[in-house]
């Protein structure tokens, strides 16, 4: 049995903004980040998840528990 990945609490925040639609430069201006540290957050989830762009990402944190799905 393989084990969940674990993201943290940041990595969290972010797939949730990015779930939400905004884009690097936005969610680093939240956090007070700059976009490539949030290029480099992103990029440790996609490992993680074993995903390849950012909706995968998104999707694959859903199915995984770590995301609400949006209402319809």
């Amino acid at each position: 049995m393989t084990q969940q990945p674990v993201l943290t609490n940041r990595e969290l925040q972010i797939i949730d903004l990015v779930a939400q639609g905004h884009t690097n430069t936005q969610i680093g201006r939240r956090l007070e980040l700059s976009p490539n540290t949030i290029k480099t957050h992103l990029n440790r989830i996609s490992r993680r998840l074993g995903t390849t762009s950012r909706a995968h990402t998104v999707a694959a944190a859903i199915y995984r528990g770590y995301l609400k799905a949006p209402a319809a």
